[in-house]
Protein backbone atom coordinates (compact mmCIF):
# COMPACT_ATOMS: atom_id res chain seq x y z
CA UNK A 1 0.00 0.00 0.00
CA UNK A 2 1.42 3.52 -0.40
CA UNK A 3 -0.12 6.39 1.94
CA UNK A 4 0.60 10.09 0.99
CA UNK A 5 -0.18 13.08 2.80
CA UNK A 6 -1.67 16.58 1.04
CA UNK A 7 -0.63 19.82 3.12
CA UNK A 8 -3.43 22.98 3.09
CA UNK A 9 -3.18 26.69 2.67
CA UNK A 10 0.03 28.50 3.47
CA UNK A 11 1.74 25.31 4.32
CA UNK A 12 4.08 24.39 2.21
CA UNK A 13 7.13 22.48 4.28
CA UNK A 14 5.42 21.90 6.91
CA UNK A 15 6.83 19.07 9.27
CA UNK A 16 3.12 17.18 10.18
CA UNK A 17 2.69 15.50 6.84
CA UNK A 18 6.41 15.79 5.77
CA UNK A 19 8.87 14.89 8.88
CA UNK A 20 6.86 14.88 12.17
CA UNK A 21 8.61 11.44 13.29
CA UNK A 22 9.54 12.60 16.94
CA UNK A 23 6.89 11.88 20.00
CA UNK A 24 4.33 14.21 19.22
CA UNK A 25 4.43 14.18 15.25
CA UNK A 26 1.42 13.33 12.93
CA UNK A 27 3.70 10.59 11.28
CA UNK A 28 5.01 9.14 14.03
CA UNK A 29 1.35 8.92 15.63
CA UNK A 30 -0.13 7.64 12.67
CA UNK A 31 2.67 4.69 12.06
CA UNK A 32 2.45 3.88 15.36
CA UNK A 33 -1.53 3.21 14.89
CA UNK A 34 -0.99 1.72 11.46
CA UNK A 35 1.59 -1.04 13.46
CA UNK A 36 -0.78 -1.89 16.11
CA UNK A 37 -3.79 -2.96 13.72
CA UNK A 38 -2.36 -3.86 10.58
CA UNK A 39 1.59 -4.98 11.33
CA UNK A 40 2.61 -2.02 8.77
CA UNK A 41 2.81 1.16 7.61
CA UNK A 42 3.17 2.48 4.16
CA UNK A 43 3.40 6.15 5.09
CA UNK A 44 5.57 8.02 1.87
CA UNK A 45 6.73 4.79 0.87
CA UNK A 46 5.80 2.83 -2.79
CA UNK A 47 6.23 -0.72 -3.37
CA UNK A 48 7.42 -1.13 0.49
CA UNK A 49 10.72 1.72 0.15
CA UNK A 50 10.58 4.94 0.82
CA UNK A 51 9.43 7.82 -1.98
CA UNK A 52 12.96 9.00 -1.55
CA UNK A 53 13.99 5.98 -3.71
CA UNK A 54 12.32 7.19 -6.87
CA UNK A 55 13.91 10.38 -7.82
CA UNK A 56 11.51 10.96 -10.66
CA UNK A 57 9.21 12.22 -8.30
CA UNK A 58 11.01 14.83 -6.59
CA UNK A 59 9.96 13.48 -3.57
CA UNK A 60 7.04 14.33 -0.74
CA UNK A 61 4.25 15.94 -3.04
CA UNK A 62 3.52 19.90 -2.41
CA UNK A 63 1.65 22.30 -3.82
CA UNK A 64 2.01 26.33 -3.66
CA UNK A 65 -1.17 26.95 -1.31
CA UNK A 66 -1.93 30.22 -2.16
CA UNK A 67 -5.49 30.82 -1.03
CA UNK A 68 -7.01 31.20 -4.26
CA UNK A 69 -8.84 28.81 -6.74
CA UNK A 70 -5.84 29.56 -9.15
CA UNK A 71 -3.40 27.98 -6.52
CA UNK A 72 -5.96 24.82 -5.60
CA UNK A 73 -6.27 24.41 -9.36
CA UNK A 74 -2.75 24.14 -10.46
CA UNK A 75 -1.86 21.89 -7.42
CA UNK A 76 -4.74 19.98 -8.43
CA UNK A 77 -3.46 19.17 -11.94
CA UNK A 78 0.32 18.54 -10.19
CA UNK A 79 -1.29 16.11 -7.74
CA UNK A 80 -3.15 14.19 -11.00
CA UNK A 81 0.53 14.20 -12.50
CA UNK A 82 1.91 12.77 -8.86
CA UNK A 83 -0.70 10.32 -9.02
CA UNK A 84 -0.55 8.77 -11.99
CA UNK A 85 3.19 8.28 -11.82
CA UNK A 86 2.48 5.90 -8.74
CA UNK A 87 0.29 4.11 -10.62
CA UNK A 88 2.47 3.31 -13.36
CA UNK A 89 4.65 2.00 -10.57
CA UNK A 90 2.61 -0.05 -8.12
CA UNK A 91 -0.63 -2.53 -8.37
CA UNK A 92 -0.88 -1.48 -4.56
CA UNK A 93 -3.92 0.21 -3.22
CA UNK A 94 -3.24 4.01 -2.56
CA UNK A 95 -4.34 5.92 0.26
CA UNK A 96 -4.30 9.75 1.13
CA UNK A 97 -4.68 11.82 4.12
CA UNK A 98 -5.26 15.92 3.22
CA UNK A 99 -5.75 18.87 5.55
CA UNK A 100 -7.65 21.96 5.18
CA UNK A 101 -7.91 22.79 1.44
CA UNK A 102 -5.71 20.05 0.40
CA UNK A 103 -8.95 18.12 0.27
CA UNK A 104 -10.24 20.42 -2.34
CA UNK A 105 -7.29 19.66 -4.23
CA UNK A 106 -7.92 15.90 -3.89
CA UNK A 107 -10.97 16.39 -5.05
CA UNK A 108 -10.50 18.71 -7.84
CA UNK A 109 -7.79 16.32 -8.88
CA UNK A 110 -9.92 13.49 -9.09
CA UNK A 111 -12.28 14.76 -11.28
CA UNK A 112 -9.53 16.00 -13.61
CA UNK A 113 -9.49 14.34 -17.03
CA UNK A 114 -5.48 14.33 -16.76
CA UNK A 115 -6.10 11.87 -13.76
CA UNK A 116 -5.38 8.70 -15.24
CA UNK A 117 -8.77 5.96 -15.90
CA UNK A 118 -7.02 3.01 -13.43
CA UNK A 119 -6.35 5.85 -10.53
CA UNK A 120 -8.42 4.53 -7.59
CA UNK A 121 -7.71 6.20 -3.90
CA UNK A 122 -8.78 3.12 -1.40
CA UNK A 123 -9.38 5.09 1.30
CA UNK A 124 -9.24 8.79 1.92
CA UNK A 125 -8.68 10.64 5.59
CA UNK A 126 -10.11 14.78 5.18
CA UNK A 127 -8.98 16.81 7.97
CA UNK A 128 -10.53 19.93 8.68
CA UNK A 129 -12.12 20.04 5.16
CA UNK A 130 -13.76 23.43 3.72
CA UNK A 131 -15.99 21.54 1.64
CA UNK A 132 -16.99 24.09 -0.71
CA UNK A 133 -20.00 24.84 -2.71
CA UNK A 134 -21.74 28.21 -4.47
CA UNK A 135 -25.63 29.04 -4.60
CA UNK A 136 -26.31 29.28 -8.51
CA UNK A 137 -29.05 32.33 -9.34
CA UNK A 138 -31.27 32.86 -11.92
CA UNK A 139 -32.96 36.33 -12.71
CA UNK A 140 -36.63 36.17 -11.59
CA UNK A 141 -38.26 36.82 -14.89
CA UNK A 142 -40.96 39.13 -15.66
CA UNK A 143 -44.95 37.92 -16.21
CA UNK A 144 -45.79 41.44 -18.07
CA UNK A 145 -44.66 45.23 -18.84
CA UNK A 146 -45.61 46.43 -15.77
CA UNK A 147 -43.11 43.88 -14.34
CA UNK A 148 -40.10 45.66 -15.58
CA UNK A 149 -40.54 48.70 -13.32
CA UNK A 150 -41.22 46.45 -10.62
CA UNK A 151 -37.90 46.42 -8.49
CA UNK A 152 -38.27 42.79 -7.19
CA UNK A 153 -37.86 41.92 -10.99
CA UNK A 154 -33.99 42.43 -10.77
CA UNK A 155 -33.79 40.21 -8.39
CA UNK A 156 -31.80 36.84 -8.32
CA UNK A 157 -33.75 33.77 -6.91
CA UNK A 158 -31.50 30.97 -5.77
CA UNK A 159 -31.85 27.62 -7.78
CA UNK A 160 -29.45 25.12 -6.44
CA UNK A 161 -25.84 24.73 -5.96
CA UNK A 162 -22.42 24.44 -8.12
CA UNK A 163 -19.54 22.72 -6.89
CA UNK A 164 -16.48 23.43 -8.51
CA UNK A 165 -14.18 21.07 -6.54
CA UNK A 166 -16.67 18.14 -6.97
CA UNK A 167 -15.39 14.65 -5.76
CA UNK A 168 -15.45 12.27 -8.57
CA UNK A 169 -17.24 9.22 -5.95
CA UNK A 170 -16.25 6.20 -8.62
CA UNK A 171 -12.26 6.98 -7.89
CA UNK A 172 -12.77 6.26 -4.07
CA UNK A 173 -14.00 3.65 -1.79
CA UNK A 174 -14.23 5.27 1.15
CA UNK A 175 -13.50 8.61 3.21
CA UNK A 176 -13.45 9.42 6.64
CA UNK A 177 -13.93 13.11 7.70
CA UNK A 178 -12.93 14.64 10.89
CA UNK A 179 -13.98 17.70 11.87
CA UNK A 180 -14.39 20.12 14.98
CA UNK A 181 -16.81 22.60 15.75
CA UNK A 182 -14.23 24.77 16.94
CA UNK A 183 -12.46 25.11 13.96
CA UNK A 184 -13.70 28.61 13.26
CA UNK A 185 -11.06 28.29 10.06
CA UNK A 186 -12.44 25.17 8.36
CA UNK A 187 -15.81 27.36 7.81
CA UNK A 188 -15.80 31.08 8.39
CA UNK A 189 -12.03 32.21 7.71
CA UNK A 190 -12.40 29.72 4.19
CA UNK A 191 -15.18 31.06 2.67
CA UNK A 192 -13.76 34.41 3.48
CA UNK A 193 -10.61 34.53 2.49
CA UNK A 194 -10.65 31.64 -0.53
CA UNK A 195 -12.51 33.45 -2.81
CA UNK A 196 -11.01 35.60 -6.27
CA UNK A 197 -9.96 33.90 -9.39
CA UNK A 198 -10.94 30.10 -10.65
CA UNK A 199 -8.94 27.85 -12.21
CA UNK A 200 -9.92 27.47 -15.54
CA UNK A 201 -7.82 24.81 -17.90
CA UNK A 202 -7.05 26.70 -21.29
CA UNK A 203 -8.83 25.15 -24.26
CA UNK A 204 -7.90 24.62 -27.61
CA UNK A 205 -9.61 27.79 -28.65
CA UNK A 206 -10.24 31.71 -27.91
CA UNK A 207 -14.13 31.11 -28.27
CA UNK A 208 -13.69 27.88 -25.84
CA UNK A 209 -11.86 29.75 -23.09
CA UNK A 210 -14.32 32.67 -23.31
CA UNK A 211 -17.64 30.58 -23.86
CA UNK A 212 -16.16 28.28 -20.56
CA UNK A 213 -15.70 31.94 -18.74
CA UNK A 214 -19.04 32.93 -19.64
CA UNK A 215 -20.95 30.14 -18.42
CA UNK A 216 -18.65 29.56 -15.17
CA UNK A 217 -17.96 32.52 -13.90
CA UNK A 218 -14.45 34.07 -13.45
CA UNK A 219 -14.81 34.90 -9.93
CA UNK A 220 -15.44 31.97 -6.81
CA UNK A 221 -18.05 32.95 -4.38
CA UNK A 222 -17.69 30.05 -1.64
CA UNK A 223 -19.97 28.71 1.30
CA UNK A 224 -18.31 25.72 2.94
CA UNK A 225 -19.78 23.87 5.49
CA UNK A 226 -17.97 20.83 7.72
CA UNK A 227 -19.41 17.97 6.15
CA UNK A 228 -19.65 17.36 2.22
CA UNK A 229 -22.86 19.07 0.94
CA UNK A 230 -22.83 17.08 -2.52
CA UNK A 231 -25.72 14.24 -2.76
CA UNK A 232 -23.61 12.42 -5.57
CA UNK A 233 -20.29 12.07 -2.72
CA UNK A 234 -21.95 11.78 0.36
CA UNK A 235 -22.72 8.30 0.21
CA UNK A 236 -18.86 7.73 -0.02
CA UNK A 237 -18.54 9.45 3.64
CA UNK A 238 -17.70 8.43 7.52
CA UNK A 239 -17.98 11.83 9.22
CA UNK A 240 -17.22 12.25 12.49
CA UNK A 241 -17.19 15.44 15.20
CA UNK A 242 -13.76 15.73 17.24
CA UNK A 243 -13.92 17.23 20.34
CA UNK A 244 -11.41 20.16 21.53
CA UNK A 245 -10.47 21.12 25.08
CA UNK A 246 -12.09 24.25 26.21
CA UNK A 247 -10.96 27.47 25.46
CA UNK A 248 -9.74 26.20 21.81
CA UNK A 249 -10.69 27.93 18.61
CA UNK A 250 -9.60 29.32 15.21
CA UNK A 251 -6.24 28.52 14.51
CA UNK A 252 -5.47 26.30 17.13
CA UNK A 253 -8.38 24.36 16.34
CA UNK A 254 -7.65 24.02 12.99
CA UNK A 255 -3.83 23.06 13.36
CA UNK A 256 -4.56 20.44 16.23
CA UNK A 257 -6.83 18.58 13.41
CA UNK A 258 -3.37 17.50 12.03
CA UNK A 259 -2.02 16.58 15.41
CA UNK A 260 -0.79 13.82 17.34
CA UNK A 261 -4.43 12.45 18.11
CA UNK A 262 -5.76 12.68 14.67
CA UNK A 263 -2.45 10.88 13.60
CA UNK A 264 -3.44 7.85 15.18
CA UNK A 265 -7.21 7.95 14.98
CA UNK A 266 -6.47 8.24 11.31
CA UNK A 267 -3.77 4.86 10.91
CA UNK A 268 -6.86 3.10 12.93
CA UNK A 269 -9.21 3.94 10.48
CA UNK A 270 -6.87 2.84 7.83
CA UNK A 271 -5.08 0.17 8.13
CA UNK A 272 -8.33 -1.53 10.39
CA UNK A 273 -11.45 -3.11 8.89
CA UNK A 274 -13.60 -1.51 11.71
CA UNK A 275 -15.79 1.58 10.76
CA UNK A 276 -14.86 4.93 12.68
CA UNK A 277 -18.14 4.34 14.72
CA UNK A 278 -17.38 1.09 15.53
CA UNK A 279 -13.31 1.90 16.24
CA UNK A 280 -14.99 4.98 18.53
CA UNK A 281 -16.98 2.25 20.11
CA UNK A 282 -14.06 0.06 20.98
CA UNK A 283 -12.10 2.52 22.31
CA UNK A 284 -14.60 4.20 24.57
CA UNK A 285 -14.58 8.08 24.91
CA UNK A 286 -12.18 9.89 22.50
CA UNK A 287 -10.71 12.63 25.10
CA UNK A 288 -11.18 16.14 23.76
CA UNK A 289 -7.93 17.20 22.06
CA UNK A 290 -5.36 19.18 23.24
CA UNK A 291 -4.97 22.73 21.80
CA UNK A 292 -1.66 22.89 21.44
CA UNK A 293 -1.34 19.43 19.66
CA UNK A 294 -0.36 20.63 16.01
CA UNK A 295 1.46 17.17 14.96
CA UNK A 296 4.85 19.11 14.14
Amino acid sequence: MTTILIHGTMAEGSKWYSSSWGENGFLANLKNAMEDVGGFHDIWQINGQDITEYPEFGGQFGWYGLPDGQSRGQGAELLAKYLNAISKLTDEPLRIIAHSHGCNVVKLASSMPELDPDVHIDAAVFLACPHFYEIEYTQKKPRNWMDKFDRDYIKLKPTGRRFRYKLSPERFNAILNLYTLSDDVQVNLAQTLSGGNVYLPTENSIWQNMKKMLNTGMIETPQAERIEPDKDAKYLYENLEIQMQPGCGGIESHSAMHGAAMGALSGLWLNSPLSIDEIQTQLGTIQPVNCDDNGE
